[in-house]
């Protein structure tokens, strides 16, 4: 608040950000949303530049979780923050941070029954795999494309793509990446069909 009234709007996000993310840690997700909701209005005083654009960038990417824990899924906050950081991640050049903006906007057309643009994203979240050959990009494509095929129909498929995601997982390696994108892959991967 200190740094917001004295017009040091960079310093105000930081230590916005800061305090989303011990109120995150303390499984308070209204809280650190409401907080990283307030740095990015902060931001907004600051000049357009690609310093802010990161820092922006930085912020909506916390924001997702908390929303998808406090609003659900399917709510249009969160395609909204999700897109934001696909916007960003384009003029940014395809950051790492796309993975995440891809996930998040995944489980919102999912949850709305939007198969195929989910199985698409997906598909997105795979070439990406291929080009950066990230295992963890290689788990959630998989995952993605595994569950919307099975919601699709496509039960053999899916049931290979499942596997597939399964095969990938690493507890110790994987284990704290749900904090960044709301659910842990592998668990999706198990909910495979009888």
């Amino acid at each position: 608040m200190h740094f917001e009234r004295g017009r040091s709007y960079e310093q105000a996000a930081r230590y916005l950000w800061q305090a989303a993310d011990n109120a995150s840690r303390r499984h308070a997700p209204q809280e650190s949303a409401a907080l990283l909701a307030k740095g990015l209005e902060v931001l907004k005083n600051l000049p357009a530049t690609a310093e802010r654009a990161q820092q922006e960038l930085a912020l909506c990417i916390a924001l997702g979780v908390p929303l998808l824990m406090t609003k659900g899924y399917a709510a249009p906050e969160v395609a909204q923050t999700y897109t934001r950081v696909h916007e960003l991640c384009r003029r940014l050049e395809d950051g790492p941070q796309l993975l995440p903006a891809l996930a998040g906007l995944f489980k919102f057309y999912f949850m709305r029954a939007q198969f195929q643009i989910a199985r698409d994203l997906g598909e997105q979240v795979s070439r990406i795999a291929q080009r950066t050959s990230d295992r963890f990009a290689r788990m959630a494509a998989h995952s993605m494309i595994g569950v919307s095929r099975l919601s699709m129909g496509e039960i053999a498929t899916a049931l290979n793509e499942l596997e597939q995601g399964i095969a990938l997982y690493d507890l110790k390696e994987h284990r704290h990446l749900s904090v960044l994108f709301g659910d842990d892959p592998a668990v999706v991967c198990y909910h495979l069909p009888v």
